[in-house]
């Protein structure tokens, strides 16, 4: 993995005549250097990945909602979708991340407030963890809600076999617009990085929990935090279930903006109609690769439909 990293940042630093080493300057000269650190210590290190990842696999096979083969086509393209949508993420979303640092430091300083900055460690990561949620809500709720941004979150909904690594199915595209919407309030909120990195090792963990083919939504707690019955909901393909249950780690935003379904037993089908050819079926690599190719080309053939059905309702119009 950390070879990789190398490679990508060889050729970032290629495309935008830098060497690897300015890129790095660059990030630290911008309060950065931390992210970088945070993104090699904990994002691409396969350790944390593997702590994260097992328990969720324990409990899957211990209490699965439904018995299936340990390894499936869906489970080997979700493993294979953080290596083949890394390099695209990696580089676009960092970016994004400097540019709203650089763009709250130039024309809206007033707005970098730092509000947890002098607060004791435990009131900061209080403070990171609701506002990172909330923001988890809406940027998650606007990719339902608005149509373009749906297509690119269909790629996440379209896993029929829900698994821990689900959990890491999705576009770069949708990567791109949440990373603007929920990086947004650092600058406001503030905190020393290492709260935010208990985080996001928390985000990692609970995203393989909920996502995993598991029978439980942990009796009261789940009045309170998200469970794996409480987001297989989410994903439920039954038009009962559309557009509720937003939350990733807490049940208050659901709540509080009237998204809550209180159906806590219930453990539904999964996927999202109409997208079954893009689905994988085959271990084939060939065919593996095909599914792939089609989910990232989903999103844009989606936009393309959307501008064809327009188009028609102007010429009806004009004739």
């Amino acid at each position: 993995m950390e070879a990789l990293i190398d490679l990508l940042l060889e050729k970032a630093a290629g495309l935008l005549g830098h060497e690897v080493g300015d890129l790095k300057q660059m990030a630290y000269a911008s309060n950065l250097g931390w992210l970088w650190d945070f993104a090699r210590d904990y994002l691409f290190n396969y350790k944390i990945w593997i702590l994260g990842l097992l328990p969720a696999l324990l409990m899957e096979l211990y209490r699965p909602v439904f018995r299936k083969r340990l390894v499936t086509p869906n489970l080997v393209l979700d493993v294979a979708y953080p290596l083949l949508t890394l390099p695209i993420s990696l580089l676009v979303t960092s970016a994004i991340v400097v540019g709203i640092q650089r763009f709250y430091e130039v024309y809206i300083p007033f707005a970098n407030l730092g509000l947890l900055d002098d607060a004791p460690l435990w009131v900061q990561a209080i403070g990171v963890f609701l506002v990172t949620d909330l923001m988890f809500y809406w940027s998650h709720r606007l990719s339902h809600e608005i149509p373009w941004l749906w297509y690119f979150h269909t790629i996440h909904h379209s896993q029929t076999e829900m698994n821990p690594m689900t959990t890491k199915r999705g576009h770069p595209g949708e990567a791109i617009a949440k990373t603007v919407i929920r990086t947004l309030p650092i600058g406001v909120v503030g905190g020393e990085p290492s709260t935010w990195i208990a985080f996001f090792l928390l985000n990692n963990f609970w995203g393989y929990f909920i996502h995993a083919n598991v029978r439980s939504n942990l009796g009261a707690l789940s009045r309170v935090i998200v469970t794996p019955q409480y987001h297989r909901v989410h994903h439920s393909i039954e038009t009962r279930h559309f557009d509720l249950n937003y939350g990733e780690r807490l049940t208050l935003w659901d709540w509080a903006f009237g998204t809550l379904y209180t159906g806590y037993d219930e453990y539904p089908a999964t996927g999202v109609r109409g997208t079954e050819w893009i689905v994988e079926r085959t271990f084939s690599p060939v065919g593996l690769v095909a599914s792939w190719t089609k989910q990232m080309v989903y999103p844009f053939y989606k936009i393309g439909e959307s501008f064809k059905t327009v188009y028609r309702k102007v010429v009806r119009r004009a004739t």
